[in-house]
């Protein structure tokens, strides 16, 4: 599917301080210790050619990770700088 933030707002909202802590590599969580169930098991073919669709629900800790069961997104103040006029008279 598609990831345009204009198309999918949900998907590049951020919640708590995930736009913080997430800068810099998170070393405790990831793809070798992500943990989750398998829901359901499709097996499909399209044009002669199998394949199988998982259908998972990944586990979360929010205590690590508190945004990822986020239903709102924080109002989070931009990482922006207010502009200051330095024009000098």
């Amino acid at each position: 599917h598609t990831h345009d933030k204009n198309h999918r707002k949900r998907d590049t909202a951020k919640c708590f301080n995930q736009r913080e802590v997430t800068r810099k590599r998170d070393r405790e969580t990831g793809l070798n210790n992500v943990s989750y169930k398998i829901l359901e098991v499709i097996n499909a073919t399209i044009s002669n050619s199998q394949l199988t669709i998982l259908n998972i629900e990944l586990a979360c800790d929010k205590t690590i990770t508190p945004w990822c069961e986020c239903l709102k997104p924080s109002n989070e103040v931009k990482d922006k700088k207010p502009v200051v006029n330095n024009q000098k008279k």
